[in-house]
């Protein structure tokens, strides 16, 4: 993937959570995306605002996409001979491919993975059968054979 040279922006809060309350670190990250806003100088040169495909040559840019009426869709890199959305996550084994198939190695309880990961295994929609078993060579097995005790996970969403 071509390089993107970095460029600056604002993050600003807009309105006021009222009760801004949570019970964990899910729900906060979850609410913090209702109220923080990205700024960026409509003059950025690596920064394409648009609700139509980049023309070829910026294909080394970012692509904060909009929709028709210019609400806010989604962020896009050009990955491999297309666009790929890396915001929102999408973990449907298309669009989001390029962030989705990033996994995590836990040590602990196969059976207890936490909230908004699972576990890689038959059900990946990420992974086809030669890279899951690459993966799942790696697990171990705790002594009574029942669940791994090093393992792999992949985000699903909160």
């Amino acid at each position: 993937m071509d390089n993107v040279s970095s460029f600056i922006g604002k993050l600003k809060i807009i309105g006021e959570p009222a009760n801004f309350c949570v019970g964990s670190n899910e729900e906060f990250l979850t609410k913090l995306v209702e109220y923080v806003v990205a700024e960026f100088p409509e003059a950025s040169q690596n920064v394409v605002y648009s609700n139509e495909h980049p023309k070829d040559s910026d294909r080394n840019k970012v692509w904060f996409q909009k929709n028709n009426s210019g609400s806010f869709v989604g962020i896009r890199l050009f990955y491999k001979g297309e666009w790929i959305q890396i915001y929102p996550v999408s973990n449907d084994g298309q669009n989001g491919k390029a962030v989705a198939s990033e996994i995590k190695w836990i040590k602990g309880d196969s059976r207890d993975v936490p909230t908004g990961w699972k576990l890689v295994d038959e059900g990946s929609t990420i992974f086809n059968n030669s890279e899951l078993s690459q993966i799942q060579g790696q697990y171990i097995v705790d002594t009574t054979g029942t669940y791994y005790t090093y393992f792999a996970i992949e985000y699903v969403g909160f």
